[in-house]
């Protein structure tokens, strides 16, 4: 893997491309990879800014704190801080905790010392209204994210009935 991805940078910078960081996604959560950690501390010799996109799922372990920390940004989705809203939205493991994983958001944002993002989808009629907004608003303050982005859904969504919010809503949440 690290040859494949040192040829490729070393192809884009003979032909003087650039580009911003080298970011791990995944078809599913990246911090389920136990071997991410190493990756990117093996990738830093490239000298290329690191990334990873997580649905912070994983960060109340101190593991996985510990392994992201070796990214220069790192991209945190947080749809909801309501138990019921990030079922509905999230679909998560029924031995999830948003709890822990609230926390595991915050410990992070303490112990990160590179560029915090959040990212946020907002569904119609789950989380766009200002009862949803008004929380996750305040939570994110605690998160102190360099940048909070919004998403709307933009793929057909396999659960029916997923839809763009209003503009009056997308407004609100953008406030």
């Amino acid at each position: 893997m690290f040859a494949d991805v040192r040829f490729v940078v070393e192809r884009l910078q003979a032909r003087n491309e650039s580009f911003d960081y080298t970011t791990f996604v995944s078809d599913g959560e990246p911090a389920l990879d136990r071997g991410l950690g190493d990756c990117l501390r093996l990738l830093q010799g490239l000298g290329i800014p690191l990334a990873v996109s997580t649905n912070g799922s994983l960060l109340s372990q101190d593991d996985v704190r510990q392994d992201l920390t070796q990214a220069d940004r790192v991209s945190v989705k947080d749809d909801t801080v309501r138990h019921n809203t990030w079922r509905r939205i999230d679909r998560p493991r029924g031995d999830l905790s948003l709890v822990d994983v609230l926390n595991g958001v915050l410990q992070f944002s303490r112990e990160f010392e590179g560029e915090l993002d959040t990212e946020t989808m907002l569904v119609e009629g789950l989380n766009d209204s200002a009862d949803e907004l008004s929380p996750l608003a305040a939570f994110l303050e605690h998160v102190k994210p360099l940048r909070a982005y919004l998403a709307v859904p933009t793929r057909p969504s396999t659960v029916e009935g997923v839809r763009i919010p209003p503009d009056d809503a997308l407004v609100r949440a953008f406030e």
